[in-house]
């Protein structure tokens, strides 16, 4: 994949992202907690862009000991849901 350039460091605070069209491909670059991710930008369950919707913190089913569930809870690693499945959902 070709190098291109997104943005300044300066210019990403934590949470931010960019889309940017590398090659063919459009690639969804993302600033969480001074690092970057990268991302393709094609939901492969739908066709759509994939970076472009919500942003959430994973959800996690909480198992006790004796392997009963207890609910679930909000973990600190994030995860996006691409525009088109937001837009389906409700």
């Amino acid at each position: 994949m070709p190098e291109c350039f997104v943005a300044k460091a300066a210019e990403m605070q934590d949470g931010d992202r960019r889309i940017v069209v590398a090659g063919q491909a459009e690639v969804g670059v993302f600033c969480k907690d001074g690092s970057y991710f990268a991302y393709s930008n094609y939901c492969v369950h739908s066709g759509g862009p994939a970076c472009e919707g919500l942003m959430i913190n994973k959800v996690v089913d909480v198992i006790a000991p004796d392997r009963t569930y207890q609910g679930q809870v909000f973990s600190d690693e994030v995860h996006f849901v691409c525009r088109g499945t937001a837009m389906n959902s409700s």
